[in-house]
């Protein structure tokens, strides 16, 4: 398992076990915002809290190619996750962090396509109130239901061609 925490405390990725059979890059959603401060603070400027956003995402994007780069030097089947959206119960704060993961999640896209890495949109997956136990963890039905996408999509890739594709 490559770990965005690790990565972010220590600069760089650990590496992959070598008893790994195959590698899923999933960061949680809620993790990626909160560690960022984008919602926590303030700006007087909506060009400020852009590149605020902008600054935060690019910091991602740096955790997110490292973690890419160690899985594909395993030569390893590899497929990168989405980040699961929050279910936040006012409607401001689920809009705001809403929109800030869109961003985050477009970095996933970009930097999985360009890596020609399956995608596994738990956007689309994990997209009923049922599928979280609050507003930013998934309930058990919720990570039953991300497991069988993922191993779906491992399962495929592990027998096919490198190419991407976004499974759901």
């Amino acid at each position: 398992m490559v770990q965005a925490l690790e990565a972010l405390r220590h600069g760089h990725v650990r590496e992959v076990p070598e008893d790994a059979t195959h590698v899923v890059i999933s960061i949680e959603g809620a993790w990626a915002i909160e560690v960022s401060g984008l919602l926590q603070g303030g700006t007087h400027t909506i060009g400020e809290a852009l590149e605020t956003l902008c600054t935060a995402a690019d910091e991602f994007e740096g955790i997110l190619a490292g973690m890419i780069a160690a899985a594909r030097e395993t030569g390893l089947p590899t497929v990168v996750c989405t980040l699961v959206p929050a279910r936040y119960v006012k409607p401001a704060q689920h809009r705001v962090a809403s929109t800030a993961l869109a961003i985050f999640n477009d970095r996933v896209v970009r930097r999985a396509f360009a890596a020609k890495l399956p995608i596994v949109d738990l956007r689309m997956v994990c997209d009923e109130d049922g599928d979280y136990a609050s507003e930013t963890l998934l309930s058990r039905a919720g990570v039953r239901k991300a497991a069988n996408v993922i191993r779906a999509a491992l399962y495929e890739v592990s027998r096919s061609v490198e190419r991407t594709r976004v499974y759901f």
